[in-house]
């Protein structure tokens, strides 16, 4: 006759559940519970008993017991060159909570000679990041009534990713040669402009501006002016996305004067 295998009752399957929950809560991993649980069950074990009761491999067995021993849960003893693995008593979990008690105060007492530094840090980076999303013609109005608020104040926009105007729908390509660069003419800011190669004697170029030339092809082109960064994706629906934080503008310009460097004038 085969051996049953033995199932939990519904009793044994919740007391098992909840030691489970338990073990888990105080920092115990799946595995190291599965382990320990085992070799409460088992007692005294060679690992390939442990490896066909926890359903593990032996790599996560050797694994896991290492970590159980590192922790006063498991011992071993070895007889006749074979290594037996055993329980640490129930209680000894306390005294490992306690340890993990002490390390935790340590730890608070070093945070607190780091916290200053780390505040001080925040502090510096206490400017908020604002993004939005705007779609369609009328959100690349709002969006760029964000620029030209900027005008007053900033005489320097920088704009990257242009390519020929064939590439835009006529609405969009009117918004910015009638109104975008009419404005930036009134206010005297000058556009220095990275813009695609095949944009060369295009209407989109805009008069007065710096202008360099990269060999791309863009869907997204980039504005950034003072802490205001404009993302413009030439989509069906056209997407434009901006963020306002001197940071993230700042980081935008590096990349920008970096693709100058090695643009062709």
């Amino acid at each position: 006759m085969g051996s049953k295998k033995k199932t939990l009752n519904k009793k044994d399957s919740l007391l098992y559940n909840m030691i489970e929950s338990v073990l888990s809560e105080i920092g115990l991993t799946q595995n190291e519970i599965k382990i320990y649980l085992a070799l409460l069950k088992l007692g005294k074990s060679k690992t390939g008993e442990l490896l066909k009761e926890a359903n593990l491999n032996s790599g996560r067995v050797y694994e896991t017991l290492d970590s159980l021993q590192k922790k006063g849960l498991v011992s071993y003893i070895i007889e006749s060159n074979i290594k037996y693995f055993s329980p640490a008593d129930p209680k000894q979990i306390l005294d490992y909570l306690e340890e993990k008690k002490e390390n935790i105060e340590k730890q608070k007492k070093e945070y607190s000679k780091v916290l200053p530094e780390l505040m001080g840090r925040l502090s510096q980076l206490s400017d908020d990041v604002k993004v939005e999303v705007f779609i369609g013609l009328k959100g690349l109005r709002n969006a760029f009534e964000k620029e030209i608020k900027r005008y007053e104040t900033c005489k320097e926009v920088y704009v990257m990713g242009l390519v020929h105007s064939s590439n835009y729908s006529k609405i969009v390509a009117r918004f910015f040669t009638n109104e975008v660069y009419k404005e930036r003419k009134i206010h005297n800011v000058v556009a220095k402009k990275i813009l695609s190669i095949d944009a060369n004697n295009d209407e989109i170029i805009e008069k007065d501006a710096n202008v360099r030339y990269l060999p791309f092809s863009s869907m997204m082109t980039t504005n950034i002016i003072d802490d205001l960064t404009i993302l413009s994706i030439n989509t069906e629906t056209h997407i434009t996305i901006t963020i306002e934080n001197s940071a993230v503008s700042k980081s935008f310009k590096e990349n920008f004067e970096m693709l100058w460097k090695i643009a062709k004038e």
